[in-house]
């Protein structure tokens, strides 16, 4: 696009929100403004209590993630819309604030008494960003965003985090969390079309996957909630696998003496007793670390095992030359 066709889509756009009709308190529960403005309700009542007592003042440690979220979902979109004075005032304005609550919480920290003129001036620059948020970029950015662009909104809010309350006091947004499940699942098969696969915080190709494993220094292996082996890499640094063991209950891939222990502890990660256990143990002489560690979902649902087992002679080795080195037995 150049830029006399970016500077005419802009006025066909200003166009466009000057006719929006802008009504905050009709929007729906949990839309992106609505979630905003339930910060600044929260925040305003901490002011409050805050300037009573400088007690509740690490409350205030909040004010990031709130500025995060208008920083990234609101203030970037109206800057391609061409509005950029109040978002840049503001977003100058959230700046200052953040360096003075640095300031400040380490004045805190060191349990030192807060100026009382500076930490005045402090609340007060607070107060002034969201009265300028309810009243300025709130209605704008309800006059110039799209639909799509607030689902969009909504769809990163949960990676930015909530400020002043918990996500379960926050109601869900319908139409966001449609367009979530749909968005997700396209991109799901996208990746897979492409070979991809997608985890929490990005995305790998196969080979990438199997480069990143190969440098390990451990052998990995999983075994899923129904305690069968369904994954294992770096085979036969320690422990040889065969591929025929894939899909096999663990139990038939250890020697018998070795099965009560096994059982027990997946039991035990089953039914959260344990999270993990490292067995220490000489194998052909040479030093080996091998740890399992229950996996589990967000929920907490157990979703199997992953054992890994490393080869400490290079650590073991190092740190004998370091006490030779210092002269230390």
């Amino acid at each position: 696009m150049t830029n006399e066709e970016k500077e005419a889509w802009q006025k066909e756009q200003a166009m466009r929100a000057a006719k929006r009709a802008v009504d905050m308190d009709a929007l729906p529960p949990g839309h992106p403004i609505d979630i905003l403005r339930r910060e600044n309700a929260a925040l305003a009542a901490i002011l409050d209590t805050t300037e009573k007592s400088q007690e509740n003042y690490s409350r205030l440690a909040g004010l990031r993630k709130h500025y995060a979220k208008t920083e990234a979902l609101l203030m970037p979109v109206l800057y391609r819309y061409g509005v950029t004075g109040p978002s840049k005032a503001i977003w100058d304005a959230d700046d200052e604030i953040k360096r003075e609550l640095s300031a400040l919480l380490s004045l805190c920290g060191a349990k030192k008494e807060l100026p009382k003129e500076r930490f005045s001036a402090f609340l007060s620059l607070v107060r002034d960003v969201m009265n300028r948020e309810e009243k300025v970029l709130f209605p704008l950015a309800l006059r110039y965003f799209t639909d799509e662009e607030w689902k969009r909104a909504y769809f990163d809010i949960e990676e930015l985090g909530l400020a002043f309350f918990a996500p379960e006091d926050v109601p869900n947004w319908e139409e966001g969390e449609a367009f979530i499940l749909e968005t997700e699942d396209a991109d799901r098969k996208k990746l897979l079309a492409e070979g991809k696969i997608e985890l929490p915080t990005g995305t790998l190709t196969v080979g990438q996957l199997a480069g990143i494993f190969s440098l390990l220094p451990v052998d990995i292996t999983f075994i899923d909630a129904d305690d069968r082996l369904r994954f294992f890499f770096n085979e036969g640094r320690v422990f040889a696998r065969p591929r025929a063991a894939l899909g096999r209950e663990v139990w038939d891939c250890h020697p018998p003496r070795l099965v009560p222990m096994i059982q027990k502890m997946l039991d035990e990660f089953r039914r959260e007793i344990r999270s993990e256990m490292t067995v220490w143990q000489r194998v052909a002489g040479k030093p080996v670390c091998v740890k399992y560690m229950a996996v589990r979902d967000a929920n907490g649902e157990y979703l199997g095992t992953v054992e890994t087992v490393q080869d400490c002679t290079e650590i073991v080795r190092h740190f004998q030359k370091e006490n030779e080195a210092h002269g230390n037995d």
